[in-house]
């Protein structure tokens, strides 16, 4: 009991402690992996004028982001793009060399959740990455392209584009796992021909609203994060540039829907939104606006 107790200390007073840069690409290719998180996660990092990438990653179905990290016992650390140049390797040659350190993570089994829905449930913070494993995904028999959902870090859903029921079983499923601790994208995203694209089922598919849902609110979430990021820097730079929120709505049908306002007084940055309310600051903060415009006209 000592033995471990002193062990458990050891890596508490250790935790938080980032692990230093490899010196050498040799002894940081067996520490290599990837993460797989919301792609607002990366998009956020402030950048600089003049300086690399604080992280490297890529896009992965155009919502979610694989990251390069440096991961050890007791830390794990995001590589930075100038380290890959100080060790003269590209992201790809760094990442195969992640995915060759994925494959040999123990292997998790594929859970049935019913007939044509399964599920991977780690605890290691990588259950997210094995969305980037094809044999992982081509495990699971679905009718039709697969689907997958990653609402966490150590969950994957995966059923199929033509399972009406299986995809009804998956949102169910999403909807309670990205309630659980660091939630990644309530998302579903297809499998096609040219890699992972965002996807939602026909309008009769009694799982429609519930993933329409699901992708709205990750779509909010990570809006607010970004907005309150952002005011924060406009602050310290003393900026008077007017940082607009994403506003969640939801029209006569029940379809959600975001929206921006836009004021006449000063300079404004709006998230991508899908209406804009034009507000005419003379009329007073209590004014409606004076108009509603689809965000596609406006542009």
């Amino acid at each position: 009991f000592e033995v471990r107790r002193g062990e458990v200390l050891a890596r508490l007073g250790r935790a938080g402690v980032l692990p230093e840069a490899a010196a050498t690409y040799e002894q940081a290719r067996p520490l290599l992996m990837l993460v797989v998180r919301a792609r607002d996660t990366f998009e956020a990092f402030s950048q600089q004028a003049g300086e690399s990438a604080p992280v490297s990653w890529r896009p992965v179905g155009e919502v979610l982001a694989e990251a390069l990290v440096q991961d050890t016992p007791d830390a794990m650390r995001y590589v930075p793009t100038e380290e890959l140049a100080r060790w003269g390797i590209t992201y790809e040659h760094a990442r195969a060399d992640a995915m060759i350190n994925l494959r040999r993570l123990e292997a998790t089994p594929l859970r049935h959740l019913t007939l044509g829905v399964c599920a991977i449930f780690t605890n290691d913070s990588y259950g997210a990455s094995r969305l980037l494993l094809d044999e992982v995904v081509r495990g699971c028999e679905v009718k039709g392209d697969p689907v997958v959902v990653v609402p966490n870090r150590d969950t994957v859903l995966i059923t199929g584009a033509d399972d009406a029921t299986g995809l009804l079983t998956l949102a169910e499923a999403a909807l309670e796992g990205v309630q659980a601790p660091r939630p990644v994208d309530g998302s579903a995203l297809r499998l096609t021909a040219d890699g992972w694209r965002p996807f939602l089922p026909g309008p009769k598919s009694p799982a429609r609203s519930i993933l329409e849902k699901l992708a709205f609110t990750s779509r909010v979430r990570g809006y607010q994060d970004q907005t309150e990021r952002l005011r924060k820097q406009q602050e310290q730079e003393h900026s008077e540039v007017f940082v607009a929120g994403l506003i969640p709505a939801k029209d006569d049908r029940g379809r959600f829907f975001g929206q921006t306002v836009w004021s006449n007084e000063g300079e404004s940055l709006l998230p991508r939104a899908d209406v804009i309310l034009f507000v005419d600051a003379a009329l007073g903060p209590d004014a409606p606006p004076v108009a509603a415009v689809r965000w596609d006209l406006v542009v």
